[in-house]
């Protein structure tokens, strides 16, 4: 009997020194690699190092882009814009009713409206700028000085840097990046 425990225990010891771990799966060597390489803002786990949703706090007036603001009225923007070279409008019964929604487009810039106020706005052209005189194009590290850290968001596959007002408001600036530029300014709004 004492024979044959130690026959056993030598053949799971020699099992063990010689069996390989399984291979991986795709989606596991993946998930490893993409970890491993750090974004800005973020460690190698992918988790937040800056710019939590606390600490990115604006002044409302700050959120604005080529002078348009959340809430100001379509007469407003076409006297700061002019008319816009491509629209949606409302059907023929949202005409009478103030929560119609309607989009203006000028060249690198989109204007949405629900009951003829602003509630949001994109911008990926070359006269996009903020009131902090960012523009598309600056580079990140010209945001981060204007209007601090940010909040980089809870998806770490967008690069983006997210700003909210001082009072509540369910809008942000965002400006979205490709390597390390501007690529978008947008101000959005979350009326779910």
């Amino acid at each position: 009997m004492a024979h044959r425990l130690a026959v056993i225990v030598w053949l799971l010891a020699a099992y063990a020194c010689t069996s390989r771990e399984p291979e991986a799966s795709k989606a596991d060597t993946i998930a490893r690699s993409v970890t491993r390489v750090a974004k800005p803002g973020f460690d190698s786990a992918g988790i937040l190092t800056y710019g939590r949703d606390s600490t990115s706090r604006i002044a409302e007036s700050r959120l604005a882009i080529n002078g348009i603001r959340i809430g100001i009225r379509d007469v407003k923007v076409r006297a700061l814009l002019g008319s816009p070279v491509d629209s949606t409008l409302p059907s023929a019964e949202d005409v009478t009713h103030e929560d119609s929604v309607f989009v203006w487009r000028y060249p690198g810039l989109q204007v949405s409206f629900d009951g003829h106020a602003v509630y949001d706005v994109k911008c990926n052209g070359p006269t996009c700028v903020t009131p902090d005189s960012v523009r598309i194009g600056a580079l990140r590290k010209t945001v981060v000085a204007r209007y601090g850290p940010g909040f980089s968001g809870y998806d770490t596959s967008s690069d983006v840097l997210i700003y909210n007002p001082d009072k509540p408001l369910d809008c942000a600036l965002v400006f979205s990046f490709v390597g390390d530029r501007v690529a978008r300014i947008a101000l959005e709004c979350d009326y779910s």
